[in-house]
């Protein structure tokens, strides 16, 4: 949870307010905390007792995903709360994308094997703040050439292009239907407020 080279804290600080969030909230009843804490605690036993508990060469604590939605739920409580949502959307928006991007552009194994040939060792990589893979992806970042970086969709086969084209389809789709529940949801509230007055 706490390791500089796959610590939920630092790859996913927005997971961890999720969590707090979700427990602390009194809008949760006892059955969905207690079972957002058993599946988070059994995924982080097992993943701990395995030998690569850290999943291998691979960007923040990949082993731990499936359990990484139920963040959510504290988050949408906070957001329903929150003043100024738009901004802290915004803001927790681009801190996330910006811990991606930086793998999505250069790629991960790129750092990984620019540490073995400068005879790292991988516990340093995963316990030591100096040679944390996020804290130092910036520099093979900014010293990468533009046309080197690793854009997933330049090297899509031919049977890639549909399945990126359908997902991105997808991500629209969801855009919109998001922005029409929540004015069908705005407009029922100020219908509902109109007849109240």
């Amino acid at each position: 949870l706490f390791s500089w080279g796959r610590g939920l804290a630092i790859y996913s600080p927005v997971s961890v307010i999720g969590f707090a969030a979700l427990f602390l909230s009194k809008r949760f009843d006892r059955w969905t905390k207690s079972l957002t804490a058993f599946l988070f605690l059994f995924f982080l036993v097992i993943h701990a007792k395995w030998s690569y508990w850290y999943g291998g060469w691979c960007w923040g604590p990949r082993l731990l995903l499936p359990v990484l939605p139920f963040a959510g739920l504290g988050l949408v409580h906070l957001f329903e709360r929150a003043d100024h949502r738009r901004i802290w959307g915004a803001l927790l928006f681009g801190f996330g994308g910006l811990i991606n991007l930086l793998a999505v552009f250069v790629p991960f194994s790129v750092f990984y094997q620019t540490a073995m040939v400068h005879g790292f060792k991988e516990e340093w990589l995963l316990w030591r703040r100096r040679y944390c893979p996020l804290l130092n992806h910036h520099e093979l970042f900014a010293s990468t050439q533009i046309e080197d970086y690793d854009f997933v969709w330049l090297g899509v086969s031919q049977w890639g292009w549909p399945v990126l084209l359908i997902g991105l389809f997808g991500l629209v789709l969801a855009i919109v239907g998001i922005r029409r529940v929540r004015r069908m949801v705005w407009l029922a509230e100020t219908s509902n407020t109109g007849e109240k007055t």
